[in-house]
Order: structure tokens, then C-alpha cells, then sequence
């Protein structure tokens, strides 16, 4: 009797794996969310922020968020004078994705400029499999060193905006939830375990969307005219869409205890004389799966900060994570750690990125345990500046994590 007991809740188990073999991972693909319009500035300029005004539908586990971008851009009279190395993809200034956690309270996971968010993905994800530009049907190159956008055809760099003409352009942002690994047949398991969950987040998640101008394409002469309109079209307004990615889990949801991964990019400006061993910034004290650092030179005309006239590989030197002075990956030279970076994650990490992963091994039980800190104990960026300019720009980028499948750390002795 007992082996017939055993045996029938061997096969009940195996019947559950099963089961939760066929959903877990398996995503239903973006669906659209919300649309509207954009003035992108106009001939007047101005920055423009628009807070989504629906919250998250949450009635299924979410994976991930795309905002695609679509206009019309023509440039008459005159050429500009130069174009910024990520000038298109400027336009979406800022993602800001707040919501209250019913564990964490009030918090904001997403917080990052639209040229890093379009970035972000190609530093973990191989570099063809990255965010998408359109510029007249034809799909730009992911950009390199030097920072530009090429086409596929050409191989050469766009003429885009230097050159007045007509230009019919989609932009895609894929914002991921969960922690950035690299692309492998484990990806979307992995991801189960930072889904937002609707008995989380309820009906909380708010969503804000700032986009610039003209000028954060370039420095156009004073007589050049910029118009922007629909997809397409010579009326009409640029369009935005905010489509969301679900994942299907079943019965299974209601038993995860899912983490939040944190990315909230902060300005760093203040770093423009030479010095050595400075500190950057301090770093939070929790879970750490990537820190990735940005650095150039800053424009002054951009009406929609942080904007770059340049991405400079060679800003800073012997850049480390430290815990009380002490470093935790002891880099002496940066572009070793960039290269290692790509070839970690079989990419191209493009010029003035750079930065650290502790989630390489693609498990995120190895991302750093800064929660584990004492609380006297420091926990931060330094590096040497070696470019003195007094227009010098760092945005930093600490992914942590709250909560998700960590074990409790054992108390110290």
C-alpha cells in the first residue's frame, strides 16, 4: 500500500513538472498598450513629458516593455553643423517606471535616458539581437567604436541628420524587467524569477515618457528647418506605442516570490580635472548584477539633458568597485575590462560604455550580494580622470536587485 502511495505521488510530481514545463518561460509577445502623439518639440522646441495616463494593465505576469517611436523628419534650407553620436534615438529622453510593491513599498524601477535604455540590450544580448533604428526602411547597423549608426548596405555612416533631406524613421526600445543576461536556450526561465506579478504590483505601475527636440539630434545653423510629422506623411504628428510583454506561468504565479531588478541611471558632472583614484559615486548597498558607466562630453544646447557631442573610451582609467577601499575587480586598464565585457557576452560594447557584470556565468545567483555589507563599510565606484574638460559627463547605471531567489545570508560571527 505504501509503495502504491509512493509511486502514485511520484507520478503526481513528475505530472507537475510537466505541467509547469509548458508555461514557464513561455511569453505571449508585446501587445499594445497605449498610443498617442508626440510633438517631438515642433518648430518651436521644448521638451515634452507625458505620463501614461492609464496604469499597467497587470493581469498577467509581466516580462518586458517596448516603446516604438514613429515620424517624419525633414531637414530644409541648411545643413546641421554636426550631429551628436546617438542623435536619433535622443528623442526619447527619459523611460520613468514608478509603481508600490506590496513587500518594497514605493518604488522606481526604470528610471534612464531613451539612448541608454536603446543601448542597453546590445551590451548583454549579442550584437545583432539588439533594440531596432529605421531610417527609410532600411535597419541601421548597431552602433561600435566610434559611436554611429551605419547601414546595412553601405556600411558606410548615414548621412543623417548633417545632410538636409527626408527622413522616414521607427524607432524600437526594449525595456527587460529582469536582470540582463546573455542570449542562451535558458534565458526565459531564468527571467521567471523577476517577472512583476499582478498580486505585487496590483494596479500601481505608472508610466512617464519625456521626449526632446531638434537639438538633440545635432547643432543645426540658425537658418535650418526642422519639421517634424507623422510616419510617412507631411501632416500629422509623430506617433508613440507602448506595448506590453506577458508570460504565462498558471497555477505556478501564485506560489513565486519574484524579485525587482532596479535601474535608475544618475548624472555625474562634477569630474572635470585630472585626478586620481577619486570616487565617482557611492553604490547602494543590495544586490548587484551589473554596473555599466557612460562617458563624454556633454551638450549645452540640448534642450533634454543628458545629451552627448561625443562617447570617450579614454575619460576615465583604473575605474574598480571597491568595499572599503579594497577592490572587488581589480581593473587596471579599462579597455581590457570592455573588451572582456563583449566577449563575455558576445557582443560589441560600443564607444564611451563600459562597466562590470556580475552575472556573466548566466545564473543570478553569482550577481554581488551588497546586501551583505556591514553598515559601516563603504561600497563604491572610483577611477582616475584622465581627461580634463570642463564639459565632461558620467551616467551610472548600478543594476541591483530586491528580493528574487537569493538564499538568506548567514549572519556574520
Amino acid at each position: 500500500m505504501n509503495g502504491n502511495g509512493n509511486g502514485q505521488g511520484a507520478r503526481q510530481r513528475r505530472a507537475q513538472m510537466m505541467a509547469q514545463a509548458t508555461m514557464i518561460g513561455r511569453e505571449q509577445g508585446p501587445e499594445l498598450f497605449y498610443t498617442d502623439t508626440t510633438t517631438l518639440g515642433g518648430t518651436g522646441g521644448g521638451v515634452q513629458t507625458i505620463q501614461i495616463p492609464r496604469t499597467l494593465t497587470l493581469n498577467r505576469p509581466l516580462e518586458s516593455i517596448t516603446i516604438k517611436l514613429a515620424f517624419r523628419l525633414v531637414t530644409s534650407v541648411y545643413d546641421y553643423t554636426s550631429v551628436y553620436p546617438e542623435h536619433l534615438i535622443n528623442l526619447l529622453a527619459q523611460v520613468q517606471l514608478n509603481g508600490i510593491h506590496r513587500i518594497y513599498g514605493n518604488l522606481t524601477p526604470i528610471q534612464m535616458s531613451g539612448a541608454t535604455i536603446f543601448t542597453w540590450p546590445q551590451l548583454f544580448k549579442g550584437f545583432r539581437g539588439a533594440n531596432a533604428l529605421f531610417i527609410n526602411g532600411a535597419r541601421m547597423v548597431p552602433p561600435s567604436s566610434p559611436y554611429n549608426f551605419n547601414t546595412p548596405a553601405a556600411g558606410g555612416a548615414l548621412g543623417f541628420p548633417v545632410t538636409a533631406g527626408t527622413y522616414d524613421v521607427e524607432i524600437f526600445y526594449e525595456i527587460p524587467l529582469g536582470p540582463s543576461f546573455p542570449v542562451s536556450a535558458g534565458e526565459s526561465q531564468r527571467d521567471v524569477s523577476f517577472l512583476y506579478l499582478p498580486q505585487d504590483w496590483a494596479d500601481s505601475l505608472q508610466l512617464k515618457l519625456t521626449f526632446g527636440d531638434r537639438t538633440s539630434l545635432g547643432v543645426p545653423q540658425a537658418s535650418t528647418v526642422t519639421t517634424f510629422t507623422s510616419f510617412g506623411s507631411a501632416s500629422g504628428l509623430p506617433t508613440f506605442s507602448v506595448h506590453l510583454n506577458y508570460s504565462i506561468l498558471g497555477a505556478f504565479g501564485n506560489a513565486l516570490k519574484a524579485g525587482v531588478v532596479i535601474r535608475n541611471e544618475q548624472s555625474l558632472g562634477s569630474f572635470q580635472s585630472l585626478v586620481n583614484r577619486t570616487r565617482l559615486s557611492l553604490l547602494q548597498k543590495q544586490i548587484t548584477s551589473n554596473v555599466v558607466f557612460k562617458t563624454g562630453l556633454q551638450s549645452t544646447v540640448a534642450n533634454a539633458p543628458p545629451v552627448f557631442t561625443s562617447l570617450i573610451d579614454t575619460q576615465l582609467a583604473n575605474t574598480q568597485i571597491m568595499v572599503d577601499n579594497k577592490p572587488i575587480r581589480n581593473n587596471n586598464d579599462n579597455m581590457v575590462a570592455k573588451t572582456y565585457g563583449g566577449r563575455n557576452f558576445d557582443t560589441v560594447w560600443p564607444a564611451g560604455y563600459n562597466g562590470f557584470s556580475f552575472i556573466d556565468s548566466q545564473n543570478p545567483l553569482t550577481a554581488y550580494r551588497g546586501d551583505g555589507l556591514q553598515g559601516g563599510s563603504t561600497f563604491d565606484l572610483n577611477s582616475d580622470v584622465i581627461v580634463a574638460n570642463a564639459a565632461n559627463l558620467i551616467l551610472l547605471t548600478q543594476e541591483m536587485i530586491y528580493g528574487g531567489p537569493f538564499p538568506p545570508l548567514k549572519p556574520a560571527a
